[in-house]
């Protein structure tokens, strides 16, 4: 997990806490349920921080009239679209090409900057 992310959730749950319990005070413990959504969702937050999002194995870099908007994970919601216009509704869009995530993530990682950006955020 990036410290700054985790930094930022930590604050979040700091804040949500003495909130929640507030209510319980104000509606004199009728929101108990709360409690269960609460830590349901923190856990949920934190495990998904912890593993990432799942990116389906594919080419490293897509053309425009390949993309879908299934494929917003790998190649962002903007070019998803992008896609969908220019398949479905066969509207004129620009030509063009996206790098997926998980190219990017590599070149993070294989060139060290992912450990050097961690280091700057943190």
């Amino acid at each position: 997990m990036i410290p700054a992310i985790e930094t930022q959730v930590q604050t979040l749950t700091s804040a949500l806490a003495p909130m929640i319990e507030t209510l319980h005070h104000l509606g004199q413990d009728r929101y108990r349920q709360l409690d269960l959504s609460y830590n349901d969702i923190l856990s949920q937050t934190f495990l998904t921080l912890k593993t990432g999002p799942s990116v389906p194995a594919m080419p490293r870099i897509l053309w425009l009239q390949q993309l879908t908007r299934a494929m917003a994970a790998s190649c962002g919601a903007t070019m998803a679209n992008l896609g969908e216009i220019r398949n479905r509704l066969h509207l004129p869009t620009p030509q063009g090409f996206v790098i997926i995530a998980s190219a990017y993530q590599s070149f993070l990682t294989d060139t060290g900057l992912s450990g050097q950006i961690e280091t700057i955020l943190h």
